[in-house]
């Protein structure tokens, strides 16, 4: 498949910038040219699977095969029949050109959302959803030989702002790992147990009476005041007041009116802070808030070293373009898929054709990927820095 020639800096800002739509339409309309209906794909397809031997006959290895009508292969010397596309990312597919332009995509080191490539290539942005997963997951089956720095998933909960059938019944995604940080060696619950929690919260938890659940009603000027204050960090009132000409008796009504509500927490020492979940959505989820130093913050518990947090500074800076301006939010499930995808961009040329990849990579399906869980490590690839 042919990749467009850039340079790795000139592939990072074109991602980050606002030529990222120019360059979507360049790849889709060099798509377009190349591919321009199901039998041009097919061909292809067949053809780099002469390539790389899957065309081979299984019973007598004889490379004397052809591909027939209804995707059949056909051994010339011991006539032996089998489905061409079977075992493979191709198997039952029907829409090939959604999946050739997903692999297009990612070749050219590129993301586009699930909603942009539906439209694209004229199918549902369910399906489309489906066919990056399926993709990326490819991408999280590999093991990238540049070096990473591991975080565990837990860390990246200001970002988990999608449903999957990890969350529990009632409870926000950005809450769901809230409890396991001092957990951190421990496998997540397997599905049958997800199953029994939210079954438990369901029956044994009314509404009301959910920890960090939120409130919802008006908030104050004062009380808006307070919140933005406290998105620094833990303070006291005083430390709240700051240089600001505002009534400490009626401050002092809102940070009580906010406790009683949930909506702040109060520490030792008489300071205050935001619970965890409200925290990381006035703050830490702004791009433009992003620093590399706040992962050093968030894992200081494993001691890594902050030189080599700012090697991934381009990988987290285009994980964040992907997860919050084209995914528009990401689960816990599926966090590492997107992980993946940033590191591939920046790696780029590095690994080789992603087609080829995919042929290797065997069947990917429904069922695999409802099966699949971000692992407790998720790597950042170390590059040189760009952005």
């Amino acid at each position: 498949m042919k990749v467009a020639e850039r340079t790795h800096k000139e592939r990072l800002e074109e991602f980050t910038s606002s030529f990222y739509c120019q360059q979507r339409s360049k790849l889709l309309q060099e798509f377009n040219s190349a591919f321009p209906d199901e039998p041009s794909c097919w061909t292809f397809i067949f053809s780099e699977m002469r390539i790389a031997g899957h065309l081979r006959c299984s019973r007598c290895s004889s490379d004397e095969t052809e591909v027939q009508s209804g995707r059949k292969l056909v051994c010339n010397s011991c006539r032996k029949k089998r489905q061409v596309t079977a075992g493979t990312i191709f198997h039952g597919v029907k829409k090939v050109r959604a999946w050739l332009f997903a692999i297009w995509i990612i070749e050219n080191s590129f993301y586009v959302s699930s909603k942009w490539l539906g439209e694209a290539v004229g199918v549902a942005q369910s399906s489309a959803l489906q066919i990056i997963k399926s993709t990326l997951l490819i991408l999280e089956k590999e093991r990238f030989e540049s070096s990473a720095i591991a975080l565990e998933t837990f860390r990246f909960r200001l970002f988990f702002s999608k449903r999957s059938i990890l969350t529990p019944a009632l409870k926000k995604p950005a809450d769901e790992v809230s409890d396991c940080e001092e957990k951190t060696n421990e496998p997540y619950p397997k599905e049958n147990e997800q199953k029994k929690q939210r079954k438990t919260g369901k029956e044994g938890n009314p509404k009301g009476d959910l920890k960090g659940a939120s409130i919802q009603r008006k908030t104050s000027t004062s009380e808006e005041y307070i919140l933005k204050r406290l998105a620094n960090g833990p303070m006291t009132l005083d430390e709240i007041l700051g240089e600001s000409k505002r009534n400490s008796k009626e401050i002092l009504v809102a940070i009580t009116d906010l406790e009683f509500d949930g909506l702040l927490e109060p520490l030792q020492g008489g300071k205050f802070q935001l619970p965890a979940a409200r925290n990381s959505k006035l703050v830490k989820t702004e791009k433009e808030n992003f620093n590399p130093k706040e992962f050093h913050r968030m894992n200081q518990q494993s001691g890594d070293d902050l030189n080599a947090l700012e090697d991934i500074q381009d990988a987290a800076k285009i994980f964040m373009r992907i997860t919050m301006d084209l995914a528009k939010g990401v689960s816990r499930k599926y966090l590492s898929l997107f992980i993946s995808c940033a590191n591939e961009i920046v790696l780029g040329a590095k690994r080789g054709s992603f087609l080829q990849r995919c042929l290797s990579s065997g069947y990917v399906g429904y069922k695999t990927l409802r099966n699949y869980v971000s692992p407790d490590l998720l790597e950042f690839a170390i590059s040189r820095k760009c952005l």
